[in-house]
């Protein structure tokens, strides 16, 4: 063998040779062998293959008489494997199955430093043409990689086969080698003068080969043949990546990117990698939709050379920065992004800066990157630099590009129904309980549920595809390897405290060495062995993925998802060993506040976390350490993350009674500088104060200046955070009870710049969304209502544009206005249309206002009333002024989980004014309805009703004139498609509900159950009013739905229940009396004696009633009532 310096003199030489020469490089195997199956390996693709192709396993085992699998017939046998070759020649399926099974091994692998080098060579024009008997695109990729553009076209023959094409007749193991005519036709136009042959990493076995190419070329080239074992004329003895680096080294400048990767649309995976719940890379953006959010980063990238993207993990952050990095790819861009996402340093700004353009920089990641550095990439946009950062957090107050997870999920959503002829396989491949048969769910169904309980993107592929399945399967394999279940338990506890940056290897085997000693040690020293076995055992499981040398879970929300099931295993100690080190993560000050809050989320809202093993991962040191950190924590964004991991760490461990108190004490000198990056800390802090320390609450919100407090509102406000300034303005406020409310809310009021408020709610842009502002314009109304006329002015455009946009997601939020003061404002307008209540509605309502509404609170209204007409006059107007044609008309397409608040903001709007309501009816389209109520159907199946549907909807809109006779054409009309008249549109329409019970149809019902019986009562009333024998009827209907309130009834269940029970007497009460008798005494004893201790008057007219019948329920009631000395007044209900 060659010793080190005759090997250096030989790559010496070859580089003085290929400097003035140039070269022709043949590879071989060697090249890939790092991370590729050589020859000896491939059986297990030749199994896979077989087992795929069921005639080829049939013939398989007809030629060999034997039984059992491909492995179990083939195993290592020459012979054998022979007869594998020739089947997988044979049979298309079998070749398909290899090769398609190749491609997507090399789709997981990534190139090799001879891979990176030998491209390098190939850029700098000093390798003019690569002839590869290998399969893989490691070396396209490679180029891919370092200039984000394909290989130059001609310069690359694969005689053998291209694993970027599955489809053509690759050369098998067992065949001759070839050499393509296209290959002779490149080295004859190279014949004008010599080139340097260098053979790398192929060993010369195939004769055709070395006849008809190596021989010729080395008659009159000058030749080095490049493998550990090479010999004969220019033979160095070295491996392909040893050799390539020196040629590199001696051949090329320093390599000029060392912090960035250009990034490559050329390849792509299929959409299995998003089901499975991977990070998305590149190489998906072909397989997966693209979100709306791309074509508009796109636009602003092209136009301002800068654009910041957010959304929580999870929402498609990633994968729609590569979309809209793709669209300006096509325009010529070349696009690089950091080789370590969340790793950047202002050093790799520099790189940037310098680097020939056009090019975009895709900062993903950028929650974990410090803002000075952020700063600094917003500065290098130019005309050939432009920057996209991602990140978890928004950093942009007005142009900000965030992701919306339910719109991502429709997108997704969309998609799946779209292709489901190749998404469905996929799911049944990823979970086999999936599939078309009677038996199990159809990929639809999976789909529907992953649609109607998933909150995000990443959450939607994990339901479709059985992930919580595949991965508890998969931790159940690892507590068998204790050592493969804690490499994997710190690597995900790193990836949270790194924000999705990662962990190296040299950091992991720090940690290990520090905390996992017992573990991963002998004698103090790591051994490396055990590390890299745990690590391969996790790799192969697909729950890791190495990527530019930082290792991380497949997606964060893997991560979370693991830490939360190790966390709780006891096998192997592992969960006590977890538990342990989240503690010591969190007492870890060189760890700052995001990252911890990142690792903390993952346990404090689970409960057997909190019951059972808070202690071992919040103790009073952490809390301690905690409080110390959030204390010193800078000003702005990290002073308002440590207050929310404060707040979130309660939920483990409560703070001392005077660590609270030292803690409010530093809120309070912070409030008179409170800005919006830190008020959602100060909004979860104040209500775990005021849940836990009410000592410490009570201090803060006596030493609050109402006046600070207007005015850092006006000054410091911003649209992204005006939900918690409103919180906070909540907590902060003075008790009803203490008669100071009308004295603090002119005080807040006078220190309200108007001018300033108004200035921040209308710093907007095309993405700005009404749900921002409801809830603080309806608690401004609710403490300064002239305040909130002047928010509603400078939001009304807005708020008009949005629904005339898009009715549907312009109700988004709207709850706040409907259960808050702005549902007082809406019946303070006067509008001479408004929709007024029944006198048993307003009856209802008062009795609820003198039990919840106290004297203040109604003195206060009171003393506002006028600043609250104000504002009814300002709301009328803004709402009259929507194009409410436009509006209607948005709502077609909608699908039933878009509609979301939509009839809350319709019953809202009847109060204001039903001229509204009126023209919304007149526009709104019964064939749009009638697809809503078919949808519904065909999920929920022919013994539900689907008009659930849409009837809130139909009744909010019917209580003007126009409405009303719209919504009785509608009902008129499809009579005989309505099985079940929905309960809600009795009153409304009684004589229509009677028509429906004359000709035996049902009328639904509202159950009594937490609303108690009046409803029903004015119900079945209006009903006897038109038809007292269709009432009958009804009443006849519901006996199997008031078996199950009269039997377990909750306090508020009861209320109103005389007034039912003098109605159903009145029209048959031997109906009353059947459905008595089917209640069992020994089922409701327990209920009715706590109802009798909180709701007694209600209950003893349910006993009195009872007592009148036969049998075991009638002996109950009598006892009972016979334990209790008030009678029930006549008429009481």
């Amino acid at each position: 063998m060659s010793s080190d310096v005759d090997v250096g003199a030989q790559l010496l030489q070859a580089a003085a040779m290929i400097r003035p020469f140039g070269a022709v490089v043949v590879v071989g195997a060697g090249v890939s062998a790092a991370h590729y199956p050589m020859t000896a390996q491939l059986p297990p693709l030749l199994w896979h293959a077989i087992e795929d192709a069921p005639d080829a396993l049939t013939e398989l085992r007809a030629r060999t008489r034997a039984i059992g699998s491909a492995k179990e017939i083939l195993g290592s046998d020459p012979d054998r494997l022979d007869i594998g070759w020739q089947l997988v020649r044979e049979f298309p399926h079998a070749r398909a199955a290899f090769q398609v099974a190749f491609a997507a091994l090399d789709a997981d692998r990534e190139p090799s430093s001879a891979h990176l080098d030998l491209a390098r060579l190939i850029n700098s024009g000093h390798v003019e043409a690569v002839v590869s008997y290998n399969w893989d695109t490691c070396l396209e990729r490679a180029h891919e990689r370092l200039y984000g553009v394909g290989l130059p076209a001609g310069l690359l023959h694969k005689p053998h086969g291209d694993a970027a094409h599955t489809e053509g007749m690759w050369v098998l193991p067992d065949e001759d080698g070839q050499v393509a005519a296209e290959v002779h036709d490149h080295i004859d136009r190279l014949s004008d003068r010599p080139r340097t042959l260098i053979v790398l990493g192929y060993s010369g076995s195939d004769l055709t080969v070395v006849e008809s190419l190596l021989s010729p070329l080395e008659a009159r080239w000058p030749v080095f043949r490049i493998t550990p074992s090479a010999v004969g004329e220019g033979a160095i003895q070295l491996s392909a990546d040893a050799a390539l680096a020196s040629f590199a080294a001696h051949l090329l400048p320093p390599q000029p990117l060392s912090g960035w990767k250009h990034v490559t649309f050329l390849r792509s995976r299929s959409f299995l990698a998003a089901l499975r719940g991977e990070r998305l890379r590149p190489t998906d953006v072909d397989a997966c939709p693209e979100l709306p959010a791309a074509p508009r980063l796109a636009e602003r990238l092209l136009s301002s050379r800068y654009a910041t993207l957010s959304g929580a993990s999870g929402t498609g952050k990633s994968i729609t920065a590569f979309h809209a990095a793709r669209r300006l790819n096509r325009e010529g861009w070349k696009v690089v992004e950091l080789k370590q996402p969340g790793v950047a340093s202002l050093a790799d700004v520099e790189e940037f800066r310098v680097l020939s353009g056009p090019v975009l920089a895709v900062v993903d990641d950028a929650q974990a990157i410090d803002p000075g550095v952020l700063a600094e990439f917003e500065s290098s946009a130019d005309e050939d630099h432009a920057v996209l950062i991602a990140s978890t957090e928004r950093l942009e107050a007005r142009d900000d590009e965030t992701l919306v997870a339910t719109q991502a999920v429709q997108v997704v959503h969309a998609y799946c129904r779209a292709h489901l002829d190749a998404v469905g396989p996929m799911l049944t491949q990823l979970d086999d309980r999936v599939r078309w048969s009677v038996f199990s769910d159809t990929p639809e169904q999976r789909l529907e549920l992953a649609l109607k309980t998933a909150a995000e993107p990443w959450l939607y592929m994990f339901i479709a595809s059985g992930g919580e399945r595949r991965i508890t399967g998969a931790l159940d394999r690892m507590v068998e390897n204790g050592n493969a279940a804690l490499l994997l338990a710190v690597i995900c506890i790193a990836q949270m405290t790194s924000r999705d940056a990662g962990v190296t290897s040299v950091e992991l085997a720090s940690t290990l060495e520090r905390y996992f000693n017992d573990r991963f040690c002998v004698d103090e020293k790591l051994q490396q062995r055990r590390v890299d076995d745990a690590l391969l055992v996790l790799m192969d499981e697909k729950l890791i993925r190495e990527h530019d040398g930082r290792i991380r879970a497949a997606h964060i929300r893997i991560a979370e998802r693991v830490l939360q099931d190790l966390g709780r295993r006891e096998p192997h100690a592992i969960g006590e060993a977890v538990r342990a080190f989240v503690r010591a993560n969190l007492l870890d000050e060189s760890i700052d506040t995001v990252g911890k809050f990142w690792l903390l989320r993952t346990f404090d809202r689970i409960d057997i976390y909190r019951f059972r093993w808070a202690s071992s991962i919040v103790d009073d040191e952490v809390s301690e350490s905690l409080l110390r950190q959030c204390i010193a924590a800078a000003p702005g964004r990290d002073r308002g993350v440590a207050l929310n991991l404060l707040w979130s760490s309660e939920w483990l461990r409560k703070l001392s009674d005077h660590a609270a108190s030292k803690l409010a004490e530093w809120m309070i000198s912070w409030l008179p500088n409170l800005v919006s990056e830190e008020v959602s800390g100060f909004r979860w802090m104040l209500s775990g104060l005021r849940s836990d320390h009410e000592e410490a609450h009570r201090l803060l919100r006596a030493s609050t200046s109402a006046q600070v407090l207007g005015e850092r509102l006006s000054i410091a406000g911003s649209r992204w955070a005006a939900a918690d300034w409103m919180h906070v303005i909540q907590e902060l406020g003075p008790d009803l009870r203490s008669g100071t409310l009308l004295s603090w809310s002119e005080e807040f009021e006078a220190g309200i710049n108007t001018d300033l408020l108004s200035g921040w709610l209308s710093n907007r842009d095309e993405h700005s969304h009404p749900f921002e502002i409801y809830e603080l314009i309806d608690e401004l109304a609710s403490l300064a209502p002239r305040v909130a006329a002047v928010a509603l002015d400078a939001c009304g455009a807005e708020i008009q544009s949005a629904i005339e946009n898009d009715i549907a997601d312009a109700a988004s939020n709207f709850s706040e206005w409907v259960f808050g003061t702005m549902w007082i404002v809406a019946s303070l307008a006067d509008a001479p249309t408004a929709h007024k209540h029944t006198e048993e509605y307003e009856r209802e309502i008062d009795e609820v206002e003198l039990q919840e509404l106290d004297e203040a609170r109604a003195a206060f209204l009171d003393a506002r009333e006028l600043g609250l007409r104000e504002l009814a006059a300002k709301a009328h107007d803004v709402m009259s002024d929507v194009d409410w044609k436009a509006a209607a008309q948005s709502l077609q397409g909608k699908t039933k989980y878009q509609l979301y608040d939509l009839d809350l903001l319709l019953g809202w709007l009847s109060c204001l004014s039903t001229d509204i309501t009126d023209q919304i009816a007149d526009a709104l389209s019964t064939d749009w309805v009638m697809r809503i109520v078919n949808e519904a159907q065909l999920e929920e199946g022919s013994d539900r009703n689907p008009f659930g549907a849409v009837d809130h909807l139909l009744y909010h809109v019917c209580w003007g004139d126009r409405g009303r006779a719209v919504v009785r054409a509608f009902l008129r009309d499809h009579e005989a498609e309505i099985e079940v008249f929905p309960a809600i549109l009795v009153e409304p329409y009684p004589d229509l509900a009677a028509q429906w019970l004359r000709r035996g149809a049902r009328v639904g019902l509202d159950a009594p159950r937490g609303s108690g019986w009046r409803q029903v009562t004015s119900q079945l009333r209006a009903v006897a009013d038109v038809d007292r024998n269709a009432a009958i009827c009804w009443l006849g209907q519901m006996s199997e739905d008031l078996v199950p309130s009269l039997s377990q009834p909750q306090k508020h269940d009861l209320n109103g229940i005389g007034g039912f029970i003098d109605l159903a007497d009145d029209l048959n009460a031997t109906d009353l009396d059947a459905v008595i008798g089917r209640l069992r005494a020994q089922a409701v004893r327990k209920v009715w004696q706590t109802r009798l201790q909180d709701a007694p008057d209600s209950m003893r007219t349910l006993l009195q009633r009872v007592s009148t019948t036969s049998g075991e329920i009638a002996a109950l009631a009598e006892e009972l009532l016979a334990n209790t000395t008030a009678p029930r007044a006549p008429g009481s209900n």
